[in-house]
This record gives C-alpha cells, structure tokens and sequence, in this order.
C-alpha cells in the first residue's frame, strides 16, 4: 500500500507563547493553551485585516474597504507571462547547506524561500542562520503589525538571544571575559539568508549591551550545559520582548536610538523559529505565523513543540500568515509534494548518456522550447504564485495571478498580506542513519 504525505501543525500541546494585544503593541506571556479544536494554529492567531480574501476566487476582485486611489481605472492593464514570472521569482534564493556551513546539521539538505510583497515597504521578514558555538540551524518567519520596524528588530535580534541562550557556562564565560578585556567576540552567527537592510545600525551597541545583561544573567544561573532548547526558545522570546519595552523607558540622548526604539515598541510582530539540530525539530510562535511538517506516513495530526526528525519526515514549511490566508495546510502540503515528484521528472538522467556538448546544446533547447510554461524551480515561488492565483476550486487563472500583481502598491493590501515562505528539506538518509546509530 503506497504511503501518503500528510502534515503535522508544529504547536505545544500544553502551553505556548501567546500574544497579549495591549496599547498598541504585542506582550509575549506564557499562557496555558485552551483550545481543543482538532486543527488549529500555533497558537490560535489573532484576527487580520482581510480575513475575506480568501474567499476570493473570481477575478472581480472584491475591496476590503473604502479607499482613494486614483488608478482604478488601470485594472485592466495586466501583466504579461513573461513579467508575472519576473515579479514571482525576483525575490527567490535556494540554497544546499552543506555548501554553505561545513557545521550545520546534516539532517537539513537544502531550503528554498521567496517573498512576495503587498505593503510598501513590505512588512514581512525572514532569516536563516547557523549558530556557531552551538550545533542547529535556525529559520524565522516574522510578520510585522502596524509597520515594519517591530519585524525588522526581532528578525534581527531574536536569532542571537536564541543562540546565546544555548551556550554552555564556558562559552558564556569566554564572551563575557572578551568584553572585560575589549577583544573581539566569538561569533555567534552565520547568516544563510539575512533579514534584510538594516536600519538599526547605529543602535547596534544598546542591542549589545542588553544581549550582554542576559548572558550575565545566564552566567549567574551557573548551568554547566546551558539551557535545553525549548527553555532556550522561551526565555529568547520572553527577554527579547522585556527589552524592547525597557529600551523606550530607558533615558537616551541621541534622539534616531529614541525614536528607532519607539517605533519598535509601539508597533508589533509575531515570529515563528524552527531550531534543528541533528535530528531535533523544536518550533515557537508567537501570533499568525505557522509551521508545518510534511510526514511521508499513513497516520498523521499531534501537536507538537518538539519532535524528533524520522526518515518518512520530508520538508517544513514556515510562512507568514498572508500564505496561509490563502492556503490550507493539505493545499501546502499537497504543492509542495507535486513540486518534488515534477522535480524528480524532469532532471536529466546524465548517467544513463553520454555527456556532450551536442546533449547539453539539445537540453538547452529543450528548455527554451517549455519557455513560461517550465514550472518554478523554486518551491516557495510555486506557493506564492497559487496563493495568489488560484480560485474558489483551486484551480490556476492566470488572469487572476495578472491581475492581482497587477495591483498598484496603495490598492494591493487591500486584496492580499505580504507572503514570506520557507521549504526545508531534509535529507532522509542521513536521519535514518543517525537513528540506526541512537
């Protein structure tokens, strides 16, 4: 009997991170998880501002409220195939780990992302780093609520509270005698996919100086190994959170720190990061964001914070909630399968013919040949693009991809959010062979 893909919703069984909305800004809290529906989110995220878009299946596209704009009458204008597929693939990267950290995990053999933008600027964020005193690869998804400033600072900062909070006393204590001493810092981090520009540059020292307060904090706790991941993720969230709100109490003279932190604080975010570490999945939320194993098995649907990766284990997806806005979790699921077994199609079996310049000129062709009609090669940009292009029976239109990217920029959140996707895959053989030696 074949097997089939089906997902798990990475959350806590018992508690989670949840958000406390309060003054316009996000409060992390610990809070017990009360609610029992048998398919939900990590956790139940708060309500966003078109929560009819996907309802949206016919090309009429329908306004979420009254607006202004003077370029209605452009509707008709839409893209051609050939620039649809521009604006999908300009914000892709794929890249294999092995290539880029010789410590990252095996269990991870490549990821793949993209981002697709409604809000100018685009309030989205994502990064993937490796932690460099400590073994795992970190991946975040953020989404920022009222701006982007809030997404942009913890899309930055989280990842090294998370990597510090994984240290062991020695290594805490090499950093804090670096400061002492003024020599240069261990590094921390390896960034794979950075956040993005940074507009805190100038601060960078205040965020130094807080990220050293914790690490202190952390010394005192005199826990020879560190603390384990999932206090790692918790206390990360938690302290990054604590510092923010005291970074715009604190008394500061250069007015661009001041006013940098209180657009961080009074805007928001949520965030979702994956830590794996060999065969150690741990994922945390906090809002709207979500996280989902796709699981090679006939039976399927616990919730999960931690889960220990088995070779039927094939991919993570982390998005933000302008995916899932649009997507359920068995579409998700489903696309990203398709996406592999095209793959597995279409590569060329070189070992089976001789390799000449008169086949590769021939595969050349070939290729030019499929033209618009060659299917995305990065996974990510697959999803965005039936996301934003499917209708009410999931099927394609182009014209309704053309037409919602033909949008103008004061027009387009009112149909869509900004889509940030990551796809993990992980490498099944490596999985299976370290869970043969365990």
């Amino acid at each position: 009997m074949s097997s089939t893909v089906s997902y798990w919703i990475l959350s806590s069984a018992r508690k989670t991170i949840a958000t406390l909305e309060g003054r316009q800004r996000l409060y992390s809290r610990y809070a017990s998880n009360r609610i029992k529906s048998k398919w939900r989110l990590f956790p139940q995220g708060p309500a966003t501002l078109k929560d009819n878009a996907a309802a949206c299946g016919s090309i009429a596209l329908r306004k979420a409220y009254r607006h202004t704009s003077t370029e209605e009458e452009d509707f008709h204008l839409q893209l051609s195939p050939e620039q649809v597929n521009e604006v999908l693939r300009a914000g892709e990267s794929a890249h294999k780990i092995l290539d880029l950290v010789s410590r990252a995990p095996d269990s991870v053999l490549r990821f793949e992302s993209n981002q697709l933008a409604a809000n100018s600027p685009v309030e989205d964020r994502g990064g993937i780093a490796a932690c460099l005193q400590t073994n795992g690869l970190l991946f975040g998804i953020f989404d920022g609520h009222g701006g982007h400033a809030c997404a942009q600072a913890v899309s930055e900062r989280l990842f090294y509270y998370m990597a510090v909070s994984l240290m062991s006393q020695q290594t805490l204590e090499q950093m804090e005698e670096a400061m002492e001493s003024m020599k240069p810092l261990l590094p921390i981090l390896q960034w794979l996919k950075h956040p993005g520009d940074s507009i805190y540059k100038d601060v960078t020292s205040v965020h130094l100086d807080h990220l050293r307060v914790y690490w202190q904090e952390l010394l005192n706790l005199h826990m020879e190994m560190g603390l384990n991941t999932e206090e790692a993720l918790m206390y990360s969230f938690q302290r990054l959170d604590s510092d923010i709100s005291l970074e715009i109490q604190a008394p500061l003279e250069d007015e661009m720190t001041r006013n940098l932190s209180l657009q961080v604080a009074f805007s928001g975010a949520t965030a979702c990061l994956a830590h794996v570490d060999g065969v150690h999945l741990h994922v945390a939320n906090a809002g709207d964001c979500r996280a989902i194993l796709g699981v090679q098995e006939d039976n399927g649907m616990p919730e999960v914070t931690y889960h220990r990766l088995r070779p039927q284990d094939k991919f993570l997806v982390l998005a933000s909630d302008g995916l899932w806005d649009m997507l359920g979790n068995e579409d998700v699921v489903r696309l990203v399968v398709e996406h592999l077994a095209e793959e597995g199609q279409h590569k060329p079996d070189l070992a089976q013919r001789p390799t000449n310049l008169g086949l590769m000129q021939s595969l050349l062709q070939q290729r030019k040949a499929q033209g618009l009609h060659a299917a995305d090669q990065n996974v990510a940009t697959r999803l965005i693009r039936y996301a934003i292009g499917n209708n009410e029976y999931g099927e394609m239109e182009p014209e309704r991809l053309s037409a919602m990217l033909t949008l103008p920029e004061d027009l387009a959140r009112m149909y869509r959010d900004d889509i940030t996707v990551t796809v993990v895959y992980f490498n099944s053989e490596s999985i299976g062979a370290s869970s043969k030696r365990s």
